[in-house]
């Protein structure tokens, strides 16, 4: 097969690349993300075995509450337990963000606990939010409130 041949055969494919191009738009979404970290005061909420409500300092500044959905016990470590639940952060512009977190928490003082949170959407400027942001620090049980660090990334679309 001669080169001029091998070229006319690719022809056919160009054309209907160049077609295809042409006809089709395809999105491109281009996602602001940038990066948080701060600080996350909580003491209990008005349910203290389920809920916490708590300050946001830092990338994030606002109010942070949250409601725990599901426990499980750790069988081989009595005082921790694996949790899901669901967060929501306003910021002082008052938009909001929502999160599910999964985490786990250990019930003895200090309370050490770490925490995922992923963004599943929010309001205002942070609709169709996503990211995730990691929370460690403690949140003593019996005493009602804690205090942790958090780090992540949040995009918008």
């Amino acid at each position: 097969m001669t080169s001029k041949s091998k070229a006319l055969c690719k022809l056919p494919v160009l054309i209907i690349l160049l077609a295809f191009i042409n006809v089709v738009e395809i999105p491109i979404a281009h996602a602001r993300c940038r990066n948080v970290a701060g600080t996350l005061k909580e003491k209990a909420g008005a349910t203290p075995a389920v809920t916490t409500v708590g300050t946001l300092r830092g990338g994030l500044v606002g109010t942070y509450s949250f409601t725990i959905t599901n426990t499980i016990p750790n069988s081989q470590i009595a005082s921790v337990s694996l949790f899901n639940g669901s967060s929501t952060i306003t910021t002082r512009k008052g938009d909001i963000l929502y999160g599910i977190d999964a985490g786990a928490i250990d019930s003895t003082s200090p309370g050490n606990l770490v925490d995922l949170i992923t963004i599943t959407g929010g309001t205002s400027a942070l609709r169709n939010a996503s990211g995730q942001i990691r929370v460690q620090g403690n949140f003593d049980i019996a005493k009602g409130r804690g205090k942790s660090t958090y780090k992540g990334r949040i995009c918008i679309p």
